[in-house]
């Protein structure tokens, strides 16, 4: 499990080791959280991979819509 980082001299994390979430039927669909790695005003993306390997795969993730910062 990750721990967070309370004080703001902490060097951010470089990589997060995440579980791959089944669901569905059988499990035949994969899920991975993305929440860490885009900014919290994209609302809608494009997916897709860049390179893969035997046990790696690159993602390019491009924000189609940003939601607007609304003022008070």
């Amino acid at each position: 499990m990750a721990r967070r980082q309370f004080h703001t001299k902490a060097k951010p994390k470089q990589f997060y080791d995440m579980a791959i979430k089944k669901w569905g039927e059988g499990g035949s669909s994969r899920y991975l959280a993305v929440t860490k790695f885009i900014p919290q005003d994209w609302r809608y993306v494009r997916v897709w991979p860049t390179r893969d390997g035997d046990n790696t795969v690159v993602l390019r993730i491009e924000c189609l819509y940003r939601e607007e910062k609304r003022g008070g």
